[in-house]
């Protein structure tokens, strides 16, 4: 019998993605005695993150950039109570294609000139706290608005001008934006001093890495591996096998081919390493983010709310204000714990 594993994306399907549907598709998982289901974010309007639904057992492996993994290694810990820990198991891109972006004709040419504006946000646990940063850095105070429209619908939300910037990725809405002639200010992370981590990794509870559980993660790994490094020598077939996956896993939601062509083409120099490897990790890159986050002050051990109740819980103008609970030393999160590198060999 073939072992169920669930896999709940980031986001809707888009070019990111290319390796997992390329594996579905060749029926390689299969092969290897997996039978692989895709949770998309679309299927429940994000009512729960990708890591919620790996901590809940909805699924097994979650896709999410790595200060998620970061970030549960320090927030969840009510006064003594336990963590709720996660572990990165593979980096889904290698180099960072994500950026804050706002409209040319909105005049915000710089991440300073987003001061006082509005910033449409994820509602993530260090974003507002990173915008504010890149702002500062460009010479500017760090006060601006952050508003929590609906995740899938924030970037329609730049393009028809109800919030001034958000985050994106530039081979997902940003090749949208080239193909509908919509002009963008971008500003990515490097330029602005943030020692960014892994921008998409796989995650897992650390007990399944631990558990029997673990060889058909490392089976899911290596298959994934194959199909991301197919889908670099194959541009073209690795996009028309993900339409056609796409269409038979989700035909309830829309697709635009082009956008999917373009998206696999513009992503594909992101997910391999300089060894033409997939999904590998060095604990300098993650060392390099943890001790950014620990300098600016972000290691803290309170938790983001939307309706905060709980002593550990906060907003996010409180995260971005100073009430963000007790800093966490660096030393209490070991590099060890943040991620495995032993089950792609």
């Amino acid at each position: 019998m073939p072992c169920m594993m669930r896999i709940a994306l980031d986001w809707t399907p888009n070019g990111n993605h290319v390796g997992i549907f390329v594996a579905l598709a060749k029926g390689w998982y299969k092969g290897a005695g997996l039978d692989i289901e895709l949770l998309s974010p679309h299927q429940d309007n994000y009512s729960q993150t990708p890591a919620s639904k790996v901590l809940s057992g909805v699924a097994d492996v979650a896709i999410g950039p790595s200060e998620t993994v970061i970030s549960h290694h320090h927030a969840c810990r009510p006064a003594g109570g336990e963590g709720v820990d996660l572990v990165s198991v593979a980096a889904l891109l290698q180099q960072d294609d994500s950026a804050i972006v706002t409209l040319k004709s909105s005049g915000i040419d710089s991440m300073k000139k987003l001061q006082n504006k509005r910033y449409g946000s994820y509602g993530a646990r260090y974003e507002g706290r990173i915008v504010k940063q890149m702002i500062q850095n460009d010479g500017g105070t760090g006060e601006y608005e952050e508003v929590t429209p609906e995740k899938l619908g924030l970037w329609n939300t730049v393009v028809n001008g109800t919030t001034d910037a958000t985050w994106i990725f530039m081979s997902w809405e940003g090749e949208e934006a080239k193909m509908k002639g919509i002009d963008l200010n971008v500003f990515p992370l490097k330029d602005y001093g943030v020692h960014y981590g892994y921008p998409l990794v796989m995650f897992a509870k650390p007990d399944k890495v631990r558990s029997e559980a673990r060889e058909n993660i490392a089976s899911f790994l290596r298959e994934t591996a194959r199909g991301y490094e197919f889908a670099v020598s194959n541009k073209d077939e690795a996009a028309a096998l993900m339409i056609a996956e796409w269409q038979r896993l989700f035909p309830e939601f829309p697709m635009d081919e082009v956008l999917v062509r373009r998206s696999v083409a513009a992503a594909s120099s992101t997910f391999l390493d300089g060894q033409e490897k997939w999904g590998t990790m060095t604990a300098d890159r993650w060392d390099s983010f943890l001790v950014w986050l620990s300098e600016n002050g972000f290691l803290t051990n309170k938790m983001q709310s939307r309706n905060p109740q709980k002593e550990h819980e906060t907003t996010l103008d409180g995260l971005r204000q100073g009430d963000a609970g007790a800093k966490v030393d660096k030393a209490a999160i070991p590099l060890e714990e943040l991620f495995v590198s032993d089950l792609l060999q």
